[in-house]
């Protein structure tokens, strides 16, 4: 819930009503759930196991091979059990969470822009900045063809200027005498039209265009080949990961997550046993915790930077956890 929230913090630029913060919040739920558990996970092992060990309810361990085995039984159970839990959540709640969420606050700036202000600066999702002069509510618009003008109390917006930005980093600069917005569509009449892309600006004028502002933020029909891959549940994954290479390595991202996931309470075990007893156990099992999860995020992100490199990708995804499950067993099984 708090992870939630700070996403909403993050986008309350382009929120402009309450009621959407907790409906936003509840979506955007299983989606924050990916980071939270990782880092509840080892801090719920950390937190309890040091506890046990500044009170000396734990000494027994050290000195028994059976203690210590009935131990790690214990930590296996909890982490067995929150990877059923997580495999269901990376593979399809998350990725539709993130769909849905986005959606949400898209299909919010449609609503929110008919209530906008005038002559004011307004920045409703990413990537999307708009102003206008006046607007109007006509049974129709004198520029209309006669075939349109049958639409009745629609909002006109007059003297409009839109900026918006796609994935790859172009930048669209609008400026029109008049526009509309449909469902999901943003009609501007009599403009000119300036793109920077890359290093090349282009610039045209037209008597009318229509943006399709689905398409736009990459949230158009499943079968569209602009779709995000981090929007796809597990059997879109299946489907396409032999054929792109993006695809394949998300599905091995996902697996990479469970891994870690799986490991990461023998991790923070570890580092208990290693670290000894100290009197800030709450402060210490934040900073490993938060330190733990650093170098998972860190790994995978990677993972998916050097993703045209298959090779070094997988291992990037695999060696790190296991490297140090490995290394840190050896280290605690010295001490």
């Amino acid at each position: 819930m708090l992870l939630a929230a700070s996403n909403i913090f993050v986008r309350l630029p382009g929120i402009m009503s309450l009621r959407v913060i907790p409906i936003l919040c509840m979506v955007m739920l299983p989606l924050v759930a990916i980071f939270a558990m990782p880092i509840a996970s080892s801090l719920a092992v950390q937190n309890v196991i040091g506890s046990l060990l500044i009170n000396d309810e734990l000494l027994f361990i050290s000195l028994s091979r059976r203690a210590r085995t009935a131990l790690y039984k214990a930590v296996l159970i909890f982490s067995l059990s929150l990877v059923a839990a997580y495999m269901p959540l990376v593979f399809f709640w998350a990725p539709q969470s993130y769909s849905r969420g986005k959606q949400m606050l898209v299909s919010f700036a449609y609503e929110q822009l008919m209530h906008l202000e005038a002559q004011t600066f307004h920045s409703l999702v990413d990537g999307m900045t708009v102003y206008f002069e006046s607007k109007s509510i006509d049974d129709f618009s004198p520029n209309d063809a006669p075939q349109e003008s049958s639409h009745k109390n629609e909002t006109y917006f007059n003297h409009i200027f839109l900026s918006l930005s796609s994935k790859n980093q172009d930048r669209y600069f609008l400026t029109a005498k008049q526009g509309h917005l449909t469902t999901d569509h943003l009609i501007m009449k009599q403009g000119s039209l300036l793109l920077i892309k890359g290093q090349r600006c282009y610039s045209a004028q037209f008597a009318g265009v229509h943006i399709d502002l689905k398409q736009l933020w990459n949230l158009d029909q499943k079968d569209s080949v602009t779709k995000d891959v981090k929007f796809s549940p597990l059997p879109e994954l299946l489907q396409k990961m032999d054929t792109q290479q993006s695809w394949y390595i998300e599905f091995h991202k996902r697996l990479a997550q469970l891994l870690w996931q799986l490991l990461l309470p023998f991790l923070a075990l570890f580092l208990v046993m290693l670290l000894g007893q100290r009197k800030s156990n709450m402060l210490l099992s934040i900073i490993t915790s938060g330190v733990l999860f650093f170098v998972q995020y860190v790994a995978l992100t990677l993972a998916q930077v050097m993703q045209s490199f298959t090779p070094v990708a997988l291992g990037l995804l695999y060696f790190p956890p296991v490297f140090f499950m490995l290394f840190l067993a050896y280290k605690a099984r010295k001490s």
